[in-house]
């Protein structure tokens, strides 16, 4: 994940997760936040360039704050004709909710 404000109502960047399997790549980004550590995603995508599916990333940068912690995140991928959801590394929690995912490689870096 790569995002940013330019000046323009959506944010701007590119969102690629590789699920088991699969290829998922942002075609459109709807909002950015960041509040603090931790940082939200929101869009529209296609896996293994078909169909029309919504995601929803967050995750929390470690190294930002008086304890450092291990860099986490979610991702939340559904199909937006049916809502049916296709991943959750999350299952069940609320879309808000805090990542609790360790990463297993890579880093998040949150820059302002």
């Amino acid at each position: 994940m790569n995002a940013k404000y330019a000046g323009g109502a959506s944010p701007i960047g590119t969102a690629i997760v590789n699920l088991p399997g699969k290829n998922f790549v942002a075609t459109h980004l709807s909002w950015l936040t960041i509040n603090g550590s931790t940082v939200g995603l929101s869009g529209d995508g296609t896996i293994d360039n078909a169909g029309d599916f919504g995601f929803l990333l967050r995750a929390i940068d470690g190294k930002i704050g008086a304890s450092k912690t291990p860099d986490k995140a979610r991702v939340k991928i559904w199909n937006r004709a049916t809502g049916a959801i296709i991943y959750d590394s999350q299952m069940n929690a609320v879309d808000s909710a805090a990542p609790t995912i360790v990463l297993g490689g890579g880093t998040i870096n949150i820059k302002k």
